[in-house]
């Protein structure tokens, strides 16, 4: 997909007026469609959709391969209680400290994995690709908000916690109807979205079908409750069953892959296509799920009940007296994890085409940045939340235990990643959507400044000045997504492949596609 060419007019770029009038008045009417059409045409764009068949081949098996190693390697059972996990840590930490490790590493390329196995499938088999793919989305990213007792065990034992203490504060959080319903749908969206790929994968006839079967079937495993080595073994089977999506990146050409870089806005209507469309459900859930969540970093940074300037106990003191918060943004960020990338990936999609380079640099960090956005141990956050409502709670041990989560290396190795990748990826993007020319230039330059002004609010503490900041990358994030609403399908994606294998018989079709 991917070369960053320079703006017209600028050295080395020959600008060429080939259009006819009859195009050029064409351009116009696209242009009333919420922005100025320009004249001048961009240079020749490198090809980089072969980069991104690679990356994306490779990643695709790399989720469940990586779960099943930290099963494997955690010191306790799949299915052990509070008491087992300590127990187990206690006697290994560093196993689990290498498992967190590993999770992090899971939570980094699950959704591009998943996305990676709907793209394979999605022209042979489009409703189904669709349905797994954001059926998968959603249980991956709101797995993300699940607290993780083992990372607690953890914490207890590098600062020799009571463990009784510990096990009261595990077993009030877990009982919450938050992580309750958040378990519910991790296991189900999760596990029907891996059996529908798999599903997907056997009709757009990959080169095994019995990839196909092994990812339909390690859907169903997830489903069922199960001990340490059959939930090893349904994640190997996931990976296993994953690597026909591998296979098939690596064999399609660039042009069956994705559009090729370069082209204007279609003039002439769309490619006909029988039935419903899927890149239109593609085009409209890409296009509406990226400004919400900023709009709530954007609210929910304005109305924290404390000061940054604030020491940890007193953030701590001011949210164990706010209760209502830390649960009311605990539930929308449960709701609005599932969009946590859409944004990046709208303004990606408008400009990969034309910007090719950039758009590349710009989403992995972004993808990375906004992702560790959604990912992180909600544990101190609900614990913090049940402080005032349990006077059985150490509030000691509370403020302990979501310090030691919040200061460990896993910890601060997301903070990390979260900040440089989405304050450079943000940047990288606005500028790319800006040389595209695929949105308004001040909507284009918004993005790119939203946020350093978001850095300058943190480094001032001066919360109103963030509404701006997180504010302007919900106008850039809804920009985009206006600009996608208002795309033809054929320049969104190629269309569906309705065309059947010569070496087989005539395959019997479903309205499903």
């Amino acid at each position: 997909m991917l070369i960053t060419p320079d703006p017209p007019h600028q050295k080395g770029i020959k600008v060429s007026t080939t259009r006819t009038s009859e195009q050029s008045r064409s351009t116009m009417a696209r242009g009333r469609q919420g922005y100025r059409s320009r004249s001048a045409s961009l240079s020749s764009p490198r090809d980089l959709r072969g980069f991104w068949r690679t990356a994306l081949a490779l990643i695709a098996p790399l989720p469940g391969l990586l779960m099943a190693v930290k099963i494997i390697i955690s010191p306790f059972g799949a299915q052990g209680d509070f008491a087992a996990v300590l127990t187990g840590v206690s006697g290994d930490p560093a196993r689990e400290q290498l498992a967190l490790w590993l999770g992090l590493a899971f939570s980094l390329v699950v959704l591009p994995a998943v996305l990676a196995v709907a793209w394979t499938s999605r022209r042979k088999s489009p409703w189904f690709a669709l349905a797994g793919g954001v059926l998968s989305v959603i249980g991956f990213s709101v797995g993300f908000a699940m607290p993780d007792s083992s990372a607690v065990a953890l914490v207890a034992v590098e600062q020799s916690l009571d463990p009784s203490k510990v096990a009261v504060l595990n077993e009030a959080v877990s009982a919450t109807a938050v992580v309750r319903i958040v378990s519910l749908i991790f296991l189900i969206a999760s596990s029907v979205g891996l059996i529908l790929l798999g599903v997907s994968q056997w009709r757009a006839r990959p080169v095994s079908r019995v990839l196909a079967v092994l990812l339909c079937l390690s859907g169903a495993m997830h489903l069922v409750p199960t001990g340490t080595t059959v939930a090893a073994v349904a994640w190997l089977a996931t990976g296993i069953g994953c690597i026909g999506a591998t296979v098939r990146l690596l064999r399609s050409g660039n042009d069956d892959f994705d559009l090729a870089p370069g082209g204007n806005p279609t003039a002439t209507g769309t490619v006909r296509v029988a039935g419903r469309d899927a890149r239109t459900v593609w085009r409209t859930l890409l296009a509406i799920a990226g400004p919400p969540l900023a709009l709530y970093v954007a609210f929910g940074r304005f109305l924290l009940p404390y000061d940054m300037s604030d020491a940890p106990e007193v953030i701590f003191d001011k949210l164990a007296a706010h209760p209502a918060f830390g649960m009311i943004t605990m539930w929308i960020g449960v709701v609005l994890a599932p969009t946590c990338i859409a944004g990046v990936v709208a303004v990606g999609w408008l400009s990969r085409r034309r910007v090719p380079i950039s758009t590349t640099i710009g989403l992995i960090l972004a993808v990375v940045g906004f992702t560790c956005l959604a990912v992180g141990n909600s544990f101190g956050e609900l614990s913090t939340a049940l402080v005032a409502s349990h006077p059985e709670f150490d509030r000691a041990t509370a403020y302990a235990v979501g310090s030691g989560l919040e200061l460990g290396p896993v910890s601060n190795l997301t903070g990390t990643l979260f900040v440089f990748g989405h304050l450079i990826g943000t940047v990288i993007l606005g500028v790319a959507l800006w040389r595209s020319r695929m949105a308004p230039s001040w909507a284009a330059l918004l993005l790119a400044i939203s946020q350093p002004i978001h850095l300058a609010s943190v480094l001032l503490g001066n919360r109103p000045l963030d509404l701006v900041g997180w504010g302007g990358t919900a106008v850039g994030f809804a920009v985009a997504g206006w600009a996608l609403l208002r795309m033809n399908n054929d320049d969104f994606d190629l269309a569906p492949d309705r065309t059947q294998p010569t070496t087989r018989g005539p395959v019997r079709g479903s309205s499903l596609g």
